[in-house]
């Protein structure tokens, strides 16, 4: 006994400095400090049991409750559904290279790593200055949520207010990343990738510098995350469409918010038009002479504004020197960045009803975090997947996520939420490649569909899907009627089932099915008018007897009716003496029930009239009676 409280005794203070290390991790705001003091904490845990995650080894080494609710958060992921398929056995340990630290690339690596592969991330930046806001639906917060994500970051998704930086997301996300045992490398450039030698060597990185130790990371999935659409990738075998649009000038502005009492009296305004909120563009126009035309403010870590704004009024502001053509209006020697700040700082003081100080937030080079940029076109790829082969046989999966895949349009507010779901369409797509469950050709036809389904989506389409996963049926209904079977039905045979794609089915294959319906519509009526099922014919009884039959049963209005003896009421006809109306019902001592409200509503307009025209015949005799005298 006492041996054991000697034991624990010992334990506190390394219990004590995790506590404090995992507090400074949970604080670090700069992607080196978070390096750093994760290299602390492994320091200090050691490596743990039969390759188990840097969270599970920290869990067991401190009784920090930061660390234990972030133990429940991932193993919660780890026993769902989606992460218990039949195949994963076969993705434990595969190595994909992730290119990329942005908030796609570092949630494909979470994703990965939740699968049971080992993940290495190579970003060519040391740090991340992207202050610019994102607005993120609902499935988004919650999906973070589930991650850990305020355990690192309380303030997030406090109040209705869904929207976190770019900046924080990625800060936030590669700290969970490290804790799953994912490799994050700054500093470290992608260029392309090298093709096997011999038999013993997999897929490689061509990097910057040449001498990385990650250049010798055997691959056998490479992620692109980087947000570009370049000829390195052009050179793997990927391609773009190009739409070009009319001329569409942007201009972003990041404020310093120093959570003072005004700061948090300002209000966002999201996605506000020209065409739904007209008054506040001609005030706009009329205070600050000031012509835009989409306006996005959010207050979060910054006050974050976006903007389109109209050529002519840059050119006249001066923000644009001069009207050089499409191709270079927006070169950096064309723009004045003085009156650009200037024209951002007019905007945000009308927004905020010129009640904060408004002081530039600042890029990590020191500048005012103000840009002007065009969204004239935009790109999305043409094949989500690519295999490439090599000599030796050795195949390498490529997959693009994020904004290498599919460019947004920030007015519509999409553009995370689109990059998420590609990251869960390209884990689910590796997950298959290795499950062994359906062929390569299969894999790379279902990352086909789930793309299209992607390029479809809105955000009204998925606003009453509360689950969401890596499984594609779970949030495509497109991609749910191509591989769910569906029953349908064929002439000359039974019921079979057989798999429908929506796509490819030939329309002749469903013309017996329609031409069944119309020939039914007849049933249905006898079964809603009649209020009864028709019975079916009986084995002797012949086609004409059943026609005979149908032609003597009472229709219309006499259905509603149910009588005591007697024979079924024919409904009066107009020229029926309005006494012989009032004994409606009443035949051969037969007495009928009133069925259904609209026979009685009837009936007490025929009484009602039968009384006005008694009244208005008194009348007519009371005025002849003089007359007559």
């Amino acid at each position: 006994m006492s041996q054991s409280v000697e034991s624990k005794d010992a334990e506190v203070p390394q219990g004590k400095l995790l506590q404090e290390l995992l507090k400074k991790f949970s604080d670090a705001d700069d992607a080196k400090e978070i390096q750093e003091s994760f290299r602390a904490i492994c320091n200090e845990t050691g490596e743990g049991k039969d390759g188990d995650k840097p969270y599970k080894v920290l869990s067991q080494k401190t009784d920090f409750h930061r660390a234990q609710n972030l133990r429940k958060a991932f193993d919660s992921k780890f026993n769902s559904k989606d992460y218990k398929k039949d195949g994963r056995e076969a993705c434990k340990n595969k190595q994909v290279l992730v290119v990329g630290a942005g908030p796609c690339g570092l949630r494909a690596a979470i994703e990965l790593a939740f699968l049971g592969f080992r993940v290495v991330v190579v970003e060519k930046r040391n740090t991340f200055s992207r202050n610019s806001v994102l607005q993120v639906w609902t499935f988004l917060v919650d999906d973070l949520k589930s991650l850990g994500f305020r355990e690192l970051y309380p303030k997030f998704g406090l109040s209705d207010r869904n929207h976190v930086s770019i900046r924080r997301l990625q800060i936030v996300l590669m700290k969970i990343a490290l804790l799953l045992g994912v490799d994050v490398q700054l500093g470290v450039e992608f260029e392309t990738v090298e093709e096997p030698g011999d038999k013993d060597k997999g897929w490689r990185a061509r990097l910057k510098p040449a001498n990385h130790p990650t250049s010798k990371f055997d691959f056998e999935v490479l992620i692109v995350a980087n947000g570009q659409q370049n000829i390195q990738l052009t050179d793997l075998g990927f391609s773009w469409t190009k739409i070009e649009r009319k001329l569409a000038i942007a201009i972003a502005a990041n404020f310093q918010n120093k959570n003072k009492k005004e700061d948090f009296d300002q209000e966002d305004m999201g996605g506000v038009s020209i065409m739904n909120k007209m008054e506040i563009f001609t005030e706009l126009k009329a205070k600050k002479d000031v012509d835009i035309e989409n306006l996005v403010y959010l207050r979060d870590e910054t006050h974050y504004f976006v903007m389109t704004g109209k050529k002519e009024n840059l050119l006249k502001r001066g923000v644009l020197r001069e009207d050089t053509g499409k191709k270079s209006l927006l070169n950096k020697d064309n723009i004045d960045r003085e009156k650009l700040k200037q024209l951002a700082k007019d905007v945000a003081s009308h927004c905020t009803k010129e009640k904060i100080d408004l002081k530039f937030s600042e890029w990590a080079n020191g500048e005012a975090d103000v840009a002007m940029f065009e969204f004239t076109s935009r790109s999305h790829a043409n094949e989500a997947a690519i295999v490439k082969e090599a000599k030796n046989n050795k195949k390498l999966l490529m997959g693009l996520v994020g904004d290498s895949l599919k460019q947004p349009f920030w007015p519509e507010g999409v553009g995370i939420a689109h990059g998420i779901f590609s990251v869960y369409d390209t884990a689910w797509m590796v997950y298959e490649w290795f499950s062994g469950k359906v062929t390569e050709e299969e894999v790379i036809e279902n990352r086909k569909t789930t793309y299209n389904c992607l390029r479809a989506m809105t955000k009204e389409s998925l606003s009453t899907i509360r689950e969401y996963g890596i499984d594609p049926k779970k949030r495509y209904a497109e991609y749910r009627a191509i591989q769910s079977p569906k029953v349908v039905d064929i002439p000359s045979t039974s019921k079979v089932e057989k798999p429908v794609n929506a796509r490819k089915l030939d329309l002749g294959e469903l013309k017996p099915v329609q031409e069944e319906k119309q020939q039914g519509v007849e049933d249905l009526m006898d079964k809603f008018g009649g209020g009864k099922k028709r019975k079916p014919k009986k084995e002797d009884e012949t086609d004409q007897e059943a026609a005979d039959k149908k032609k003597q049963k009472s229709k219309g209005i006499s259905r509603l009716f149910f009588w005591r003896g007697g024979k079924k009421k024919k409904k009066a006809s107009s020229t029926e003496n309005i006494d012989q109306k009032d004994n409606k019902g009443k035949k051969d001592g037969g007495e009928f029930k009133r069925g259904r409200f609209r026979s009685f509503r009837k009936s007490f307009r025929l009484s009602r009239r039968k009384k006005e025209k008694r009244i208005q015949e008194d009348k007519g005799a009371e005025n002849d009676a003089p007359n007559q005298s």
